[in-house]
């Protein structure tokens, strides 16, 4: 383009002239550069999807005696499926629901009929994104542009109607020059976005770090954020939207601290409750629900939020299965997680094992790993567990439900050792002043 008129042409730019307009024309020159610039961020900001919007149909012979002859299928096909939150498909009002909401693809949905009637389908993008339209409206949610409704008339013949329209992307996802010299803005409150070489060495100096000392959560934390890209928070954020509770989970946020969550008022609950497990369990580790540390280095927000969640109910693993916040027990829920979640820090965290005493170690291949793969394969994701609304269940109810046996009670075990030992001791050094006392 014409640096001064920005219309488009095919000619050469003259550098020599360039700098003499630069020159004579200071102010208008910055000016017009940049508008340039601020075009082509806002091009690089849109992009095209298609929707494709229609249905099948088939002729059937009604057997329960009613007019439904029709049996058809609606479907809505974009081109992109990460960015969309959800369809609803509003159906004719005699039909029973009449409101389908799909929140992952296939976005489609079949029925019986006896006519022919139009449906509307609410297309509904991913926080962050918006329509580049003027039939856009605001999502459920309120987020401005965010909803996009298409209409289809139900017909015997196999209708397909293809819509485009831009997206609007969000302000992480535009296309810029990412440096240590240059970096984006944070997503949220506290991000850091990272290179892809950050993001390497902070792996591998987290991993050494935390190796040396598995007390510093910190390392542990910034373990777990810099490996769980590109795939692994990803796969746990769509475990969670495939389940009706995961995407309530997301919906709401809820954090668990001491602010939202009276310890005092779980300590009062009856003895068997979740609520009265995870005060006890808290009270008896020492530990608080402040102790998790902030997500920094995961770009996308809902996926930082996800790691957020793993974090803040790591306790009430522990809470539930009754495994203490030793390094043995540690490693038993860091390995019934892995089996659960595939983070890969949480494989990554047994490499601690070779921290551990030879007995402990031996029980923990033979009792506590076996117990940890076993139960996290065969469990429900305990992600998509609402622990708030779970405070009062009975802890033995929640277990069975979701699939997990109680392991072996570690302090008990490990204090019925330290007893013989001491017993064991005793009987040594009584023997021996019974041997000096009589020279025997």
């Amino acid at each position: 383009k014409c640096p001064m008129c920005r219309t488009q042409t095919s000619a050469y730019l003259d550098a020599e002239r360039s700098e003499l307009l630069q020159i004579k024309h200071p102010k208008t020159y910055s000016e017009r550069q940049a508008e340039e610039t601020e075009d082509e961020a806002s091009r690089e900001s849109i992009q095209p999807i298609t929707l494709n919007i229609g249905n099948r149909h088939a002729l059937v012979t009604p057997t329960d005696g009613s007019a439904n002859m029709h049996d058809w299928t609606f479907f809505v096909k974009p081109s992109r499926t990460d960015i969309i939150e959800e369809v609803q498909i509003l159906l004719h009002p005699t039909f029973r629901p009449s409101h389908i909401i799909r929140s992952r693809p296939p976005y489609e949905i079949r029925r019986l009929g006896r006519g022919y009637f139009t449906i509307t389908a609410a297309v509904i993008l991913r926080a962050g994104y918006s329509w580049v339209s003027s039939d856009a409206e605001p999502s459920p949610d309120g987020v401005e542009d965010g909803m996009l409704r298409l209409e289809s008339t139900m017909d015997k013949s196999a209708s397909l109607r293809t819509f485009r329209r831009l997206l609007a992307l969000p302000q992480p996802l535009r296309q810029r020059t990412f440096s240590i010299l240059n970096r984006p803005p944070p997503n949220y409150p506290g991000h850091v976005p990272l290179t892809l070489a950050e993001r390497g060495a902070l792996a591998v100096g987290s991993a050494f770090g935390s190796l040396r000392n598995p007390h510093r959560h910190d390392l542990i934390a910034a373990l777990g954020e810099a490996t769980a890209k590109p795939y692994f928070i990803s796969r746990l954020r769509t475990a969670m939207l495939a389940n009706p509770t995961g995407r309530r989970i997301l919906r709401d946020r809820p954090r668990i601290t001491s602010q939202t969550m009276s310890l005092e008022k779980l300590r009062q609950l009856p003895e068997d409750t979740v609520g009265r497990a995870y005060a006890a369990w808290l009270d008896r580790e020492g530990v608080t629900p402040d102790t998790r540390d902030q997500v920094r280095y995961i770009d996308d927000p809902e996926e930082a939020y996800v790691m957020q969640r793993y974090r803040e109910t790591h306790d009430f693993t522990h809470a539930i299965t009754g495994l203490p916040v030793i390094i043995e027990g540690e490693l038993a829920v860091k390995a019934f997680e892995f089996a659960n979640t595939l983070l890969p820090m949480t494989a990554l965290s047994l490499v601690a094992v070779v921290r551990l005493k030879a007995a402990e170690r031996k029980r923990f291949f033979e009792t506590y790993l076996p117990w940890a793969v076993s139960n996290g394969l065969k469990a429900e994701e305990v992600i998509n567990v609402y622990w708030e609304e779970e405070l009062e269940t009975d802890v033995e109810a929640l277990r069975s439900r979701l699939g997990i046996e109680i392991p072996p009670d570690l302090r008990e075990i490990r204090k019925t050792l330290r007893d013989r030992n001491k017993a064991e001791k005793a009987a040594r050094d009584a023997k021996e002043r019974l041997g000096a006392a009589t020279g025997v």
